[in-house]
């Protein structure tokens, strides 16, 4: 490593040494050339500079705006499950939420059980929905996934509450 630093420092030395004659002229001829020249060419010069560094920011700018717009219109857009299912929405909500609480309930005994342990998984949840919309015969995969998630999320939250009612129900009445 230390070898090929010191012959990258070797050959950038020699590179500047050889080719200081051609850097310096031109820059020794470019400073003669804007001393011979009159301001009016200089000002002129200044400007095209200016009116070319100004469209060739907007030009980007433009390009970097036509990209942005054309991926966000040809970005595949995933359907609302509750703006397109309206009440199919509320029915797979309910039915999955039942058949939680019916799964639970089964496990359930008299005595002080853990509701955690009871409750299904969240798994056990994605299949209850997974189920509702073949019932329905809706295609699952072209609704936004991350709402099918809180769907199946909320779905979990709604049996854990209404099993604790129940325990609470049943540890109250006996």
């Amino acid at each position: 490593m230390r070898v090929t630093k010191a012959c990258f420092l070797v050959l950038f030395l020699l590179l500047s040494i050889l080719l200081e004659p051609h850097l310096s002229n031109d820059l020794a001829e470019k400073n003669k050339m804007l001393l011979t020249l009159s301001e009016k060419s200089l000002r002129e010069r200044k400007r095209k500079k200016a009116i070319i560094a100004v469209a060739g920011t907007v030009a980007a700018i433009l390009a970097i705006a036509i990209a942005g717009i054309g991926i966000h219109r040809l970005k595949r857009k995933r359907l609302s499950i509750w703006d397109d299912l309206g009440s199919d929405a509320d029915t797979i909500l309910n039915n999955a939420i039942a058949h939680g609480i019916w799964n639970a309930k089964k496990k359930f005994k008299k005595e002080v059980v853990n509701i955690d342990r009871l409750l299904p998984s969240i798994g056990e949840i994605k299949e209850l929905v997974r189920e509702e919309f073949n019932y329905k015969n809706l295609d699952m995969n072209k609704f936004d996934q991350k709402q099918i998630e809180e769907l199946c999320n909320f779905t979990l939250y709604s049996v854990r509450q209404s099993m604790l009612s129940f325990q609470r129900n049943v540890n109250f009445y006996s």
